[in-house]
């Protein structure tokens, strides 16, 4: 198997989709990903949410944002045509347990949001799966459907060149800190599959991404 054939298994392990159905809400998590917030807009006019959310302060690859990155989803949504009082914004986070557990706490103590029974989950296509089992963990009685944006391993990979990153290392972040957090009760129980424990080696010899492919969207 090539590396890059290793890297999409990877990727579309961690991307976790899955079709699209009715929700109670769009949970959108903070990132540099402009996507996000395009995604969620697009599920609110196409009436498969009713609210919209965003959750996030700053992080380590949003520092030069003047605005939070909820601030910013918001500003994004609501030029793609959402009515302001459909998006609500948790702006103190600065971690993804952070985005999940303050954002469960404001849809608690929100009445628009208190009978969210489901939840369109969507992140950032690296961070999607554990974003996912960081809900199930924090939640109780909601069900969350994963719908992280449109993507493909070449688009990612540009995405983050674009911001200085290497997407593979991103990746085996990703799959280290899934069972780590899984050890600590941050995140729910969710075996890692054999298949992508044995790519993880090949995942290195992936340096940039093919000549001739198409531009990321731009950022955040």
């Amino acid at each position: 198997m090539s590396p890059r054939e290793a890297a999409r298994i990877v990727f579309d392990y961690l991307r976790a989709t899955e079709p699209p159905q009715p929700c109670d809400l769009a949970l959108g998590l903070g990132s540099f990903d402009l996507r996000v917030a395009r995604t969620c807009a697009q599920l609110f006019r196409s009436g498969l949410v009713r609210e919209v959310l965003f959750s996030g302060d700053r992080g380590r690859a949003t520092l030069d944002l003047e605005p939070p990155e909820a601030s910013a989803f918001r500003h994004e949504a609501l030029a793609l045509g959402v009515p302001p009082d459909r998006v609500f914004t948790e702006i103190r986070s600065k971690n993804m347990w952070e985005n999940v557990v303050f954002s469960r706490d404001l849809i608690g103590s929100t009445a628009a949001l208190r009978e969210t029974r489901m939840i369109a989950l969507v992140a950032s296509p690296c961070f999607q799966r554990r974003a996912w089992l960081t809900c199930l963990r924090q939640f109780h009685g909601v069900r969350f459907l994963n719908h992280p944006p449109e993507s493909s391993l070449e688009v990612e990979q540009r995405l983050f060149l674009d911001k200085g990153e290497r997407l593979v290392d991103w990746m085996k972040g990703e799959i280290e800190r899934i069972p780590q957090y899984q050890a600590s009760g941050h995140i729910a129980s969710a075996p890692l599959p054999a298949t992508i424990d044995r790519m993880i080696s090949l995942l290195d010899q992936l340096d940039s991404p093919c000549p001739g492919n198409p531009s990321s969207d731009p950022v955040a």
